[in-house]
């Protein structure tokens, strides 16, 4: 037969009201103490993870292509090289036109590191509220692409590089 070995009722039976612990007031202010810090530092994260997006925006930005480096003449395999394959080829005439699509207008290189150190900047000085400002202004301020044509004689050599005026994008 099975042997069911007793417990003692102190056990089995639950405990009156008056024997539960009841928090004391100090316990309760620890525990709002590390409760303030979880959330202070919650928000330290919050903040840090929003300072980055501002300098990523700029650091990110595509550099402008300096279509001044083409010279009439240049072979049409070293444009190519250099922008790589075009959106569209067009014949003009005799001539024939590589379409391109590309972003001809926005800081260079060091202009993008300096606008990018001095945004991450500000936002440690002003605890990342610089951030509502310059986010917004990082989209809208962003490169455009526009249409650029690059012409080409029957010999293959460059003739003409033209820029539209107005951004598709």
């Amino acid at each position: 037969m099975n042997q069911v070995a007793k417990a003692p009722l102190s056990r089995v039976l639950p405990r009156r009201s008056s024997q539960y612990r009841r928090p004391s007031p100090t316990g309760r202010k620890e525990n709002m103490k590390i409760l303030f810090r979880f959330s202070l530092i919650a928000l330290y994260l919050h903040l840090f993870a929003l300072s980055a997006c501002s300098p990523v925006f700029e650091a990110t930005r595509p550099d402008p292509v300096d279509l001044s480096q083409f010279v009439v003449g240049e072979n049409r395999v070293q444009v190519v090289e250099q922008l790589g394959a075009p959106t569209a080829t067009v014949n003009d005439g005799d001539n024939s036109c590589d379409v391109y699509k590309l972003y001809t207008h926005g800081p260079g290189s060091v202009s993008k590191g300096l606008i990018a150190f001095f945004e991450a900047a500000a936002d440690v000085v002003t605890l990342c509220l610089a951030e509502i400002l310059f986010t917004p202004l990082e989209t809208a301020t962003r490169n455009s692409k526009h249409t650029v044509m690059v012409c080409y004689g029957p010999d293959g050599k460059l003739t003409a590089v033209k820029e539209s005026d107005s951004s598709p994008n």
